[in-house]
């Protein structure tokens, strides 16, 4: 039995021979293997590194474009904005052109104004007719305040030009924001008179139109010493009616099954005329609470004097009884 183990373990040993040459090849086969694949590796990483190198100059390529976009966003706004106020004026040039013509046509000899001769107060009419204040940028003065730049220059240019306080600009500026109501109704008749369509957008409302919409404004600042026929292109009418028309369309569809009931007669827009106004008049909360307490006080005075003072009915029913 030994012997034929011995004879077994051999045959299996002759049968998968192992020399020392194969061996060696063995090991050069799996040695070039590993350089092949560590070259690779080392070529990988620095695909990678090129990739990823790539890929930072892209982020900062979109970056820039982004700071370019958002730049060119607002050049594009202000340019509108300009090209707006540029339009306005040269129709008003257009307009008082054609008024010249027509005075010329009508008097062949005319004679030049003699301002010279003009009191004092038509003088300076005059002279305050002269736009010479332009448009602000529309960017906010303060981002956590949300200040509308361009109701803090319209009560500037109040302050300064009419010679008053800034709580008296502020109150002035406040009523005229609160006359916007009238103004939109009245311009919503004469457009219907001219069957225009009343539910159209601020832009899309005629230039005429709109013409006569700012002269509407700047009539009742005057009445109330806003000197609006400052403004160049007639801006600071622009900003008044038009947030005023965009809030009466805002109203207007939220009432819309509510009956004929006309924006005007409604109280939202009392209260959302009153959130704008906040903005260019913070003082006039002051002078709310105060007429309101005067309200209260007379009101408290007029129901005692009602009180303690009896009708002549029951008087005289007293006197009966007296009597009797």
């Amino acid at each position: 039995m030994p012997i034929e183990d011995a004879i077994t373990e051999k045959g299996a040993t002759d049968e998968f021979p192992k020399s020392d040459d194969l061996i060696k090849e063995d090991y050069s086969a799996l040695k070039q293997t590993l350089n092949t694949i560590q070259k690779e590796n080392t070529a990988l990483k620095e695909d990678n590194l090129q990739i990823t190198a790539t890929i930072n100059e892209l982020r900062d390529t979109v970056d820039e474009l982004q700071k370019t976009l958002a730049t060119t966003k607002n050049d594009l706004a202000a340019y509108d904005e300009r090209h707006a106020t540029i339009l306005s004026e040269l129709n008003g040039l257009k307009e008082s052109i054609m008024d010249s013509n027509r005075m010329y046509q009508d008097n062949p000899n005319p004679q030049p104004p003699q301002t010279a001769l003009l009191p004092d107060g038509a003088r300076d009419t005059i002279a305050s007719s002269q736009r010479s204040i332009p448009a602000p940028s529309k960017v906010l003065l303060d981002e956590n305040k949300k200040k509308d730049n361009r109701l803090v220059e319209l009560r500037r240019i109040t302050r300064e030009c009419m010679d008053i306080s800034d709580e008296e600009a502020g109150l002035r500026l406040y009523k005229l924001q609160k006359t916007m109501i009238h103004v939109v109704s009245d311009l919503k008749k004469y457009m219907m008179s001219r069957h225009e369509d009343v539910t159209k957008s601020w832009k899309s409302i005629d230039i005429s139109t709109q013409r006569v919409a700012f002269e509407m404004v700047e009539k009742e600042a005057s009445s109330l010493g806003v000197p609006l026929n400052l403004c160049i292109g007639y801006w600071g009418a622009r900003r008044l009616i038009s947030k005023s028309w965009a809030n009466a369309l805002r109203t207007s569809k939220k009432h819309v099954n509510t009956g004929p009931e006309t924006r005007e007669d409604r109280p939202e827009d009392d209260q959302t005329r009153a959130t704008d106004v906040t903005e260019a008049s913070p003082d006039t909360d002051i002078h709310n609470n105060h007429d309101n307490n005067n309200n209260n006080t007379n009101t408290a005075h007029d129901d005692q004097d009602d009180a303690s003072s009896p009708s002549s009915d029951c008087r005289a029913s007293k006197r009966a009884k007296t009597k009797a």
